[in-house]
């Protein structure tokens, strides 16, 4: 199964990497995301209308929000960069047949 994916993608010394260049700006985005969520008092969880710290917040947040928001915002754009170099190898490869 390696073998078949290795070859289809055609997968060579400058896609490996290129994919250790994305394993490293992928961490720093996911760390850098989490911190900037976290500054934005992403976690803090409240009820529409409830005064938290001194401030009344008009909406609702629930952890579900922020298990949201950590998805979209950390995990999405690295997956999404992967899946469009994945198209790009298969446009390109079937460009070259």
């Amino acid at each position: 199964m390696k073998d078949k994916f290795f070859k289809y993608f055609e997968i060579g010394k400058p896609d490996k990497g290129l994919f250790r260049i994305w394993i490293v700006i992928s961490i720093i985005w996911i760390i850098g995301s989490l911190y900037w969520l976290w500054t934005k008092d992403n976690f803090i969880f409240h009820e529409a209308y409830e005064k938290v710290n001194n401030i009344t917040y008009t909406f609702v947040h629930t952890p579900f929000h922020a298990f949201a928001y950590v998805l979209l915002i950390c995990f999405l754009p690295p997956f999404l960069i992967l899946i469009a170099w994945a198209v790009i190898k298969w446009i390109s490869k079937g460009c070259k047949e």
